[in-house]
């Protein structure tokens, strides 16, 4: 099991997860159509595998939206604002820790995988790998 924590204070920012051993394959309707989260709640992926590209962020940890805490919409609505059906993540991270500091990009929108993409760097892990 292992937590994250926001790099810059250490507060934490998810629940204790059990990692994923391999990226699931993105849903058949790609990529959210369904709704679907791509990571279960209670897991994590270490990063996104081949599926890295299709999500046109930096590549970190991916955990469900579920397991976030100690976290808040980002102040700039600018970067809600991208996608058709959702947030894509085009225009920069939008997830901050309650302390303000960016640290995840949130992905939900119809053509991609959906998930929170920790950022690399602005997050760590706490507890387990």
């Amino acid at each position: 099991m292992a937590a994250f924590a926001c790099s810059a204070c250490g507060l934490e920012i998810t629940r204790d997860l059990e990692v994923l051993e391999e990226p699931p394959d993105p849903p058949e309707e790609l990529l959210g159509h369904s709704g679907d989260d791509w990571v279960p709640a209670g897991r994590y992926l270490r990063d996104a595998g081949p599926w890295t590209n299709l999500a046109e962020v930096e590549a970190g940890p991916i955990v469900n939206e579920a397991d976030l805490v100690n976290t808040l919409a980002h102040s700039d609505r600018a970067r809600w604002t991208d996608g058709c059906c959702g947030t894509a993540g085009l225009f920069g991270p939008n997830v901050v820790c309650m302390n303000g500091h960016e640290v995840a990009t949130k992905i939900y929108d119809c053509y991609t995988l959906n998930g929170i993409w920790l950022l690399p760097g602005a997050t760590m892990v706490i507890g387990g790998v």
